[in-house]
């Protein structure tokens, strides 16, 4: 038979393992949630690193073809083995065209990465910004593409120039 001091001492350890446990528990919750926005920001900074990458082989493709209203941008891969072929259409300033509107910075995507709007299983917001009602230059016009909170990077539509955010 047991004495109340063995069971109590056998108590006394449940509870610290409990204890142990349950703060183990909530530091792998926090290192996994304070980890998660570092995770996104390297995958958009990558794809941001891709669509820059593209977007210049695709302007100096559209000058060694002479100009043409669309041109057929290659990717390879690092054995220089084609993997794929999308045509993307130009602005007649060289830079990949975009409809001034969200579908069109959507189909901008596609056409350069080749991919669905989606990182990391998250869906990734295409939206236009008209230069025109921003300050009232339409040089200024942009498409970013970013996650619901988070961050982002910008195409800016006549000039090409592709802007991470530091977010």
């Amino acid at each position: 038979m047991r004495t109340d001091p063995d069971r109590s001492r056998k108590l006394f350890m449940q509870i610290i393992i409990g204890i142990i446990f349950s703060i183990f528990m909530m530091t792998f919750v926090w290192f996994a949630s304070e980890s998660e926005p570092a995770v996104h920001k390297v995958a958009m900074n990558t794809a941001a690193d891709s669509f820059t990458t593209s977007v210049v082989n695709a302007h100096w493709q559209w000058r060694a073809e002479g100009s043409p209203n669309r041109i057929i941008l290659v990717e390879y891969n690092r054995a220089q083995q084609e993997i794929d072929r999308r045509p993307v259409s130009m602005s007649h300033l060289g830079w990949p065209k975009v409809e001034p509107n969200q579908d069109g910075c959507e189909r901008l995507w596609r056409s350069i990465l080749g991919l669905p709007l989606e990182i990391n299983g998250f869906k990734v917001q295409a939206n236009y910004y008209n230069g025109l009602n921003i300050n009232g230059k339409i040089l200024d016009s942009y498409c970013r593409f970013g996650l619901s909170i988070g961050p982002y990077f910008e195409y800016k539509v006549f000039t090409g120039v592709v802007t991470k955010s530091d977010g």
